[in-house]
């Protein structure tokens, strides 16, 4: 088959699925689903979130190569919702085609700006709301939209898939709640977090076996973990490090007391962070290392 596309389809339904917004991020190859408001009311037979509700992210993580020999390019994302409109989802093959090629269903292109639907002169572009072009400044909040029950159809295409080829994608799907409102120019929280989970990913993909006897690793020794006035941190190695961060679940940056104890190792306070999981970077010049902490006093 030529000019194929894959497409992968996400009904967000974050809680009340009526009062969503969505949006994409074309650098980092994903999708995200958020609250339209900043509570989640509860609707018929779906609870709502409440107060502060959370995102969702979809990511291609990995895609198969393309015709040049090179991984595939997330070719579009588009917003369908749940109605009638020339925006709203698909119902057959040619429309779903239309939405995996960056085409709304009655055959009109996806643009930029606005709800992306414009039949006179508008800049074609297929990535809705994209995040990854700050100055763009594109969000369903800046178009007026009305927040619906909103899907994601994230696309890579066109390929070639030869018969009795087969082509293997890695997705991911994150979940993560801020303690603050959502601002709908600023998903940073959804972002970051994304970044840790790749970074996490990419530490667990590259694993040696465990037969292995060459393995070198970045990965500290932290004890006591968990932790609850203080945990030492000793570096597996000093090479080209830089400095170390520590991150909570929504990716924000605490800012502990971090004590050197020599060359190679130092203790950071843990008396005032709140109980739960962080993440421990320690960042080299090329590289860095993500482990978990868990603080309980």
């Amino acid at each position: 088959m030529h000019n194929s596309y894959v497409g992968f389809f996400v009904d967000g339904d974050l809680g009340n699925p009526n009062d969503d917004f969505a949006a994409s991020h074309r650098t980092k190859r994903m999708g995200i689903v958020y609250n339209g408001d900043p509570i989640d009311e509860n609707s018929g037979f779906s609870t709502g979130y409440g107060l502060n509700p959370p995102a969702i992210a979809y990511q291609i993580i990995k895609t198969p190569n393309d015709a040049t020999g090179n991984p595939a390019e997330l070719s579009s994302v588009m917003t369908p919702y749940n109605g009638t409109s020339p925006t709203s989802d698909p119902n057959n093959a040619s429309e779903y085609y239309n939405y995996m090629k960056g085409v709304w269903r009655d055959g009109t292109p996806a643009t930029m700006g606005g709800n992306g639907y414009d039949r006179s002169n508008g800049t074609l572009y297929p990535f809705m709301y994209d995040l990854s072009i700050d100055c763009l400044n594109w969000t369903e909040c800046e178009a007026n939209n009305s927040a619906h029950d909103r899907r994601l159809l994230l696309s890579v295409g066109p390929l070639n898939m030869e018969q009795n080829i087969s082509m293997k994608f890695t997705n991911a799907v994150l979940w993560t709640r801020d303690t603050a409102a959502i601002d709908c120019g600023n998903l940073d929280f959804v972002t970051g977090a994304v970044d840790f989970m790749n970074v996490q990913l990419e530490q667990e993909l590259n694993k040696a076996p465990l037969s292995s006897n060459e393995l070198v690793s970045d990965a500290p020794k932290i004890f006591p973990n968990p932790a609850s006035d203080k945990v030492f941190v000793e570096l597996n190695s000093t090479d080209d490090f830089k400095n170390v961060e520590l991150y909570d679940l929504q990716a924000r940056l605490v800012s502990p007391e971090i004590v050197a104890v020599d060359d190679h190792s130092f203790m950071l306070n843990t008396r005032n962070l709140k109980d739960g999981i962080y993440f421990l970077s320690l960042n080299y010049s090329d590289r860095r290392s993500i482990s978990k902490l868990i603080v309980k006093h």
